[in-house]
């Protein structure tokens, strides 16, 4: 096996019978939050799709949400758990610990550009097509949701708030280390999103397909 690829908690090294290299993307907390209920309502095999459909974004955020989840995979398996079931600063720590001297590479989604590029240069990818897969297209904007509703998202997540801003100041580390490389990978990955409508749709499907073989090798 060569990759393992997925949501996952940290601490898989510990299996492997020989030295592994780790990745993470981040996504933004409060972005993160309102994505999660918009993707429950239009998904109709999600777990919370009836719940999301009859409750509030803040009613589904304080009942049904994750609360600081990537601190809490990033922080990896305590004594009788895959990761925390809860967050606090010890957690948080441990999860920044665990960025700085585990991870190859810490990327961010709303720079996903930027990290293919950076996944490029360090690790020798090859991108030779990129497009989007499975955007929404029924959430509002952050900027629309209603203050109170934020600063409510902004308090619950205030751990997975400060890892991400500190894997961000992470990210721009590794851009400035890299930086000539770099700008000339984003032209690689800009130039591998440029695809006519039928290249794309081509793409997708063969995506989709590859997706499917990969399940079902894992399967077995």
């Amino acid at each position: 096996m060569d990759v393992f690829k997925g949501h996952m908690p940290f601490g898989l090294h510990n299996l492997l019978p020989r030295p592994a290299n780790y990745i993470t993307v981040l996504r933004e907390p409060v972005e993160r939050a309102i994505s999660d209920y918009y993707f429950a309502r239009r998904f109709k095999p999600h777990r919370n799709h009836r719940a999301a459909n009859r409750l509030t974004l803040e009613e589904y955020f304080i009942q049904k949400h994750e609360h600081n989840l990537q601190s809490r995979i990033l922080a990896g398996p305590n004594s009788h758990e895959l990761f925390p079931s809860v967050c606090d600063a010890a957690i948080l720590s441990i999860a920044k610990e665990n960025l700085a001297r585990q991870f190859t590479v810490v990327g961010l989604t709303k720079r996903f550009d930027e990290t293919l590029a950076l996944l490029k240069v360090v690790l020798g990818w090859k991108v030779k097509r990129y497009r989007s897969f499975r955007v929404a297209d029924n959430r509002i904007p952050k900027q629309l949701v209603a203050p109170a509703t934020l600063a409510l998202i902004q308090e619950w997540e205030r751990f997975d708030l400060a890892l991400y801003d500190y894997g961000v100041s992470l990210f721009e580390e590794a851009l400035a280390a890299h930086r000539e490389a770099v700008e000339e990978a984003l032209l690689a990955i800009r130039k591998a999103r440029d695809m006519t409508p039928l290249e794309s749709r081509y793409y997708w499907v063969s995506s989709i397909a590859r997706a499917a073989v990969c399940r079902a090798r894992s399967l077995l």
